[in-house]
């Protein structure tokens, strides 16, 4: 992933049962209280409370201070950059992850329900998440090539051939 980052054979990490790999994710953001997350390996653990042997990593991450870090990123998403998508049946699963992908290269944050739910109860998660759009996927949408929006503050549907879904929702990401 192209992540930026650096070795140090000397970390130690304040818990007696960590082997092999430990890691710390760490900020200058947040002044003296650098670390973020921080983890490793624990293999012996298991054994050591009487139980088999199991090998095991874990990891801990401060939210407090992962909240901080988020407020200060410019590139959050607004509000109005948050699309859900719905879908029906195992096709509309498959081109939603697609449409997912594709939207998210257009620089969208993007939900996709990870188990198969009734169409009612993904539009109540995408009204509890804050999302202003859901596209929503099923067999007639797949076959003619489109994709139904929803506005989810209006509550008004629209059908938008897929093709052209990217400039249309251009044109809504710029509307205030």
């Amino acid at each position: 992933m192209a992540l930026p980052f650096r070795v140090n054979p000397l970390i130690v990490r304040g818990l007696d049962y960590y082997n092999r790999t430990v890691f710390e994710v760490t900020t200058t953001a947040l002044g003296a209280q650098n670390a973020v997350a921080a983890g490793g390996r624990y293999d012996d653990l298991v054994s050591a409370m009487g139980g088999t042997a199991t090998p095991a990593i874990g990891f801990a991450a401060g939210l407090e201070r992962l909240v901080l870090l988020l407020e200060q990123h410019p590139s959050l998403p607004k509000r109005s950059d948050i699309i859900y998508i719905a879908y029906t049946g195992q096709n509309g699963l498959k081109e939603g992850l697609i449409l997912a992908e594709e939207m998210r290269t257009h620089g969208w944050h993007v939900e996709l329900h990870g188990q198969e739910a009734s169409l009612k109860s993904q539009l109540k998660k995408a009204d509890r998440m804050g999302a202003t759009v859901t596209l929503i996927l099923g067999d007639q949408e797949i076959d003619t090539g489109t994709v139904l929006l929803k506005n989810m503050g209006s509550g008004q549907q629209e059908t938008v051939p897929r093709a052209s879904l990217p400039d249309h929702m251009q044109r809504i990401r710029n509307i205030p």
